[in-house]
Parts: C-alpha cells; sequence; structure tokens
C-alpha cells in the first residue's frame, strides 16, 4: 500500500501488476490532482520488476500538465486522459523526485541536463590549455576527455532517464577518476609499479563496471569512487609539497587544491539536501515558480560544484605530474578557480613588500 498526496490530502493507491504495451505498472488513485508513486528496489522485486530493465517507475499528474509529456509513441510513459490512472515508466534513481518533461517535452529534467555541461565547457578549457604546451600528449588528455564525457553521460541520463544512461553517467565517474589516480600513484615510480598499478586499476575499475551493471550494486561504486576521490586529493597534497620547491607557488597551489575539495564537498553537501528536503524544495519551486525555481534544483547546484572540483584535480593533478611548478598557474586557470586563487592570497609572482 502506497500513498499519493492531492495537497494535504493523502489517499490510497494501489500498485496493479499487468501488461500495457509492454512491461508495466498502472496506478490507480481516487485524486485527479496529483499522483505519484515512487517503487523502490523492494517493491519492485516484489512485483517481480528486474531493475536492470526497469530501474524505477516514478508517475506523476499535476493539475493539467498532461500536455506537457511526451506522445505516448514516442516516449514510453504516458498518462490516460481521464486523469486516474498513471502508465510508467519514468526511469530514473530512488533518491530523485522531480516533475519531469516540464519545461520542454523532449527533456526530462531540463536544470540537471543543462548544468551536466560545465564539465564539458571545463573539459574543452582544459583541453585548449593542453595544447599550447610544448609538453602536451594523448596521455595528459586523457583525465580532460574524462571530465567531458561525465558531463556528456551525466546530460544523457538527465534527458532521457533510462537505465542505460543512467548506468553510464555513474560509471563515467570512474573514468574519471581512475586515470587521475593511476597518475598520482604512479608519480616518480619505476616502469615495473607503474605496469602493476596500470594493471590493479584496470581490474578494480572492470570489477566495478561489471558488479554494478550486472547486479546494480550501489554501494561498492559509491565505496570505489569516494576512496578514489579522497585518494586524489591527499596524494596531491603530498606531491605539492615535496615537488614545488617556491614557497609562494607552492602555497598558492595548496589553495588551489583546498579550494576544488571545497567545491566538491559543498556541491555534495547540496546534493545530500537535494535527497532529504525533496519535498519541501518542490513546495518553493512551486511557490516562487519559474525562473526562480531553478536555483532550488539543488541536484543542478551538485552538477556545478562538482565540476569545479574535478576540474581544479584535473587541472593540478596534470600540472604536478608535469613538471610545470615553477610559476603562478593562476593566469591559466577558468573562473571562477583563478578568481578565487586571487582572493586566497597575492600573486606568487609579487614580491612580498619589505619593512
Amino acid at each position: 500500500m502506497v500513498g499519493c498526496r492531492d495537497g494535504h490530502k493523502a489517499c490510497d493507491a494501489k500498485p496493479v501488476h499487468k501488461k500495457l504495451s509492454g512491461s508495466s505498472v498502472a496506478l490507480q488513485c481516487s485524486s485527479p490532482r496529483h499522483v505519484a508513486l515512487l517503487l523502490t528496489r523492494q517493491r519492485q522485486a516484489s512485483l517481480g520488476i528486474r531493475r536492470s530493465s526497469l530501474p524505477l517507475y516514478l508517475y506523476t499528474h499535476h493539475n493539467n500538465l498532461t500536455h506537457l509529456l511526451p506522445h505516448p509513441l514516442t516516449f514510453p510513459g504516458s498518462i490516460s486522459p481521464d486523469g486516474c490512472i498513471a502508465k510508467g515508466p519514468f526511469l530514473g534513481p530512488a533518491n530523485i523526485l522531480l516533475k519531469d518533461y516540464v519545461v520542454t517535452r523532449y527533456v526530462a529534467e531540463f536544470i540537471n541536463t543543462c548544468s551536466s555541461l560545465i564539465y564539458i565547457l571545463y573539459g574543452i578549457y582544459g583541453l585548449s590549455q593542453l595544447r599550447s604546451k610544448p609538453t602536451a600528449s594523448f596521455a595528459r588528455a586523457i583525465p580532460w576527455f574524462g571530465l567531458m564525457g561525465v558531463g556528456i553521460c551525466s546530460a544523457g541520463y538527465h534527458m532521457t532517464l533510462k537505465y542505460h544512461t543512467q548506468m553510464s553517467d555513474e560509471l563515467s565517474m570512474h573514468l574519471l577518476t581512475t586515470p587521475l589516480v593511476y597518475r598520482v600513484l604512479t608519480f616518480q615510480v619505476s616502469p615495473q609499479w607503474r605496469r602493476l598499478i596500470g594493471i590493479a586499476l584496470a581490474l578494480e575499475f572492470t570489477t566495478v563496471m561489471v558488479v554494478h551493471m550486472v547486479m546494480d550494486e550501489f554501494l561498492l561504486h559509491a565505496v570505489t569512487f569516494g576512496a578514489g576521490a579522497l585518494l586524489i586529493a591527499r596524494r596531491t597534497m603530498q606531491i605539492i609539497s615535496q615537488q614545488i620547491p617556491n614557497p609562494a607557488i607552492k602555497q598558492k597551489t595548496r589553495n588551489i587544491g583546498r579550494f576544488g575539495i571545497f567545491c566538491f564537498l559543498f556541491g555534495y553537501f547540496a546534493w545530500l539536501v537535494d535527497v532529504w528536503a525533496c519535498n519541501h524544495l518542490t513546495r518553493i519551486r512551486e511557490l516562487v515558480g519559474a525562473p526562480v525555481a531553478f536555483f532550488f534544483e539543488l541536484h543542478g547546484w551538485w552538477h556545478f560544484f562538482t565540476a569545479i572540483g574535478a576540474y581544479v584535480a584535473v587541472a593540478v593533478v596534470d600540472m604536478i605530474t608535469s613538471g610545470e611548478v615553477h610559476t603562478d598557474p593562476t593566469p591559466q586557470l577558468a573562473w571562477p578557480v583563478s578568481l578565487a586563487a586571487r582572493l586566497m592570497g597575492p600573486d606568487a609572482a609579487q614580491p612580498k613588500k619589505q619593512h
């Protein structure tokens, strides 16, 4: 038994498992105004639904917004004309509750899709900066392509909310962290150790990918990604202390790295708030309306701040492992990192005034 809300009133809704032009579920509710059913993985299992084919059913019917939904012939989910039966599926993660296809019928989550493009912009900027360097190589470009891949996969998922795009979105995070882990762990090590570390990381990535896609095991994905991010941050700070001889440049680079860590953690905080305060944020967005409501799409802010953190990680790791540690890196960094670097201290090239 699940509930659907009509304003502040709750009504009982019973999901009925039956065939609706393919594997689908229908929700019948006495309220025609707002029907929302979120089937958890346990509920899907009780209905005999494999998440590998239908990961999530999110059914919504709010006022007269049915015309904003895609045509049933072009999208597998639709709402019946009588306003009381919502047919699925709308596919997405179990911790996001949003009104989909509101801005356009071609993009499920408009703000989340647009904010995903920030990763791509930072990746393009990083590649453009790399081209002007004399020691540029394809190996140095791989993390930048990984950063762009995160944006492409994230935008693809939030645009379509399909299972395969969800998997690509989550696995693209490892395509970014794995090359960075390799670079910080193989810095100034012997070729034998470099080979062993490469094999170990390849096995780790393959294991996570297979287990996550076949078994839909989220914990392994989250733990390995978190461990990789922590390892990158810790090892990067160690290399900065060891490899940068100029004290002013060393402090400036540390500040840049700390700013990236702060942005990533703040983005994660925004993601947690979006998960736990989803209903409150939805009411606020309905109250203020567009375009102010877009500022309360905290999942979009998660993309914005983590994109900055990821950009800083790639830029700093590339700089310190390539020996480019003799000049102030601030001028070549993208906004807002360059601005933050200037605000956190004087330029490294600027000599201290004698009193």
